[in-house]
C-alpha cells in the first residue's frame, strides 16, 4: 500500500502557528538541529551544543533581544544567532560563544571574528555611502560562495 504524502500546506500552517505562539520554542528547536548537524559534519563535540530547553531559556533571559556587534535592538523577525568566534576559526557550540544579532550582518561578518568585523564597521562607516555597498557584496559573496548556496 503506497503511503501518502502529508500535504505541504499542513506542514506550513503548523509551523506558522508554533513559530507565532512559541517562538522561543520553535527558535531553540532551529538553532539546536542546524548546530547537530554543522558539529556532525565538523566531526565535533555533540555533548557541546546545549539542549533544546537550555537554549530555549537563554533566548527568554535575553529578552529584549540586543545585537551584540551594534547594540541595536532587535525583532524577532531579523535575529539570528552567531557564533562570535566561527567555529571555522576554533569556536564552539557553547552558549557562551553564542550572539545575536540581525541577520544582515550575521551574513556579513562570514568568519570574521567580533573584534574583525567591528574594526570593519568603525572604518565603513565613515564612507559616503555608510559601507552598505561592501555589506551588500559581502553579503552576496556568503550567499554565492560560502555555505549558504542558492538552490
Amino acid at each position: 500500500m503506497a503511503r501518502r504524502k502529508k500535504k505541504r500546506s499542513t506542514i506550513n500552517s503548523k509551523t506558522a502557528l508554533l513559530k507565532k505562539e512559541r517562538f522561543t520554542f520553535y527558535k531553540a528547536s532551529q538553532y539546536r538541529a542546524s548546530w547537530r548537524e554543522r558539529c556532525k559534519k565538523a566531526n565535533g563535540n555533540l555533548d557541546d551544543i546545549p539542549s533544546r530547553a537550555v537554549i530555549e531559556k537563554w533566548l527568554d533571559n535575553k529578552e529584549p533581544w540586543i545585537c551584540y556587534l551594534t547594540k541595536a535592538v532587535l525583532n524577532k523577525d531579523t535575529f539570528q544567532a552567531d557564533h562570535i568566534q566561527p567555529i571555522s576559526r576554533g569556536g564552539s557550540f557553547k552558549l557562551s560563544n553564542i550572539g545575536l544579532t540581525s541577520k544582515k550582518y550575521n551574513l556579513a561578518k562570514g568568519n570574521m571574528t567580533k573584534r574583525e568585523f567591528k574594526s570593519l564597521l568603525t572604518c565603513i562607516k565613515k564612507w559616503e555611502d555608510g559601507g552598505e555597498g561592501l555589506l551588500g557584496r559581502l553579503i552576496a559573496g556568503s550567499t554565492v560562495f560560502g555555505r549558504r548556496k542558492r538552490r
